[in-house]
């Protein structure tokens, strides 16, 4: 059996937030709304002021026009596929999750699924032990 190098969720999530940034950044040219956004969008949401959360709520209702708020939605079901302990479980959910994103006009995102697709079994092996590999260099 081939060693596999496993690919921890820090960096899977940088992935994915630098890809909402982007979605955000090429949206904001025609929507100015999305101006106040750019610090709020890759932080924790409970770690948001009252103010930025319901920012972010607004945008986050408006998921079926903005893509932005699909691709904010898109890393916050990555990152819960990656808080599960069940491998099977997440295997299975960070498959459908890959092909949804794939589906969806977030062009930015779409990458990031074309990333884990090809380090599916890195991301697979670190949700099981929890250990990185001492390279770092696999995902660009």
């Amino acid at each position: 059996m081939p060693f596999v190098p496993a690919i921890d969720k820090f960096h899977i999530i940088a992935h994915a937030s630098q890809a909402v940034d982007k979605v955000r950044r090429l949206e904001r040219k025609a929507d100015p709304v999305l101006k106040g956004l750019r610090w709020a969008l890759p932080k924790d949401r409970t770690k948001l002021s009252h103010e930025r959360a319901t920012d972010l709520d607004r945008l986050v209702a408006q998921s079926t026009t903005k893509r932005t708020a699909r691709g904010w939605l898109y890393r916050e079901q990555l990152r819960d596929i990656l808080d599960r302990k069940q491998i099977n479980v997440v295997s299975t959910m960070l498959q459908q999750w890959c092909t949804n994103v794939l589906r969806s006009k977030v062009g930015p995102m779409t990458a990031v699924a074309i990333m884990i697709r090809g380090h599916f079994d890195g991301i697979v092996a670190w949700a099981q032990t929890r250990q990185t590999a001492p390279c770092r260099a696999l995902i660009h």
